[in-house]
């Protein structure tokens, strides 16, 4: 797994994630804005911006990954790098109610794998 990241993170490939980006957030976020409208309806979310709240999902799913990946295949992560990120994402994640947070993250990695 590590070698393809490794790939995958290249220079040389800069072109296809971007366009993989493009493909995704056509894909995916109007899934994940779905989720958010079956979470306001049953009461767990409150917005009234439910399309706009999907892609911010994203977006903020995105950048875990990129920095996950980064501390995967860097040559010498600091030793308290997944703490770190737990401390930045971690209060994001249990602001929401903890199965709604399941939930999200599970659906991103499903969505991603296949």
């Amino acid at each position: 797994m590590l070698d393809l990241m490794r790939v995958w993170y290249t220079d040389s490939n800069s072109i296809v994630r971007q366009k993989q980006e493009t493909a995704a957030i056509k894909r995916i976020v109007p899934m994940l804005t779905k989720i958010v409208r079956q979470g306001i309806a049953e009461g767990v979310f409150t917005s009234t911006y439910p399309d706009q709240i999907g892609g911010m999902i994203w977006g903020l799913a995105q950048g875990i990954f990129d920095n996950v990946a980064d501390l995967l295949l860097s040559e010498a992560p600091p030793a308290d790098a997944l703490q770190r990120l737990e401390a930045i994402v971690g209060p994001i994640l249990r602001r929401w109610n903890v199965s709604w947070a399941r939930r999200l993250v599970l659906s991103s990695f499903l969505i991603l794998l296949c």
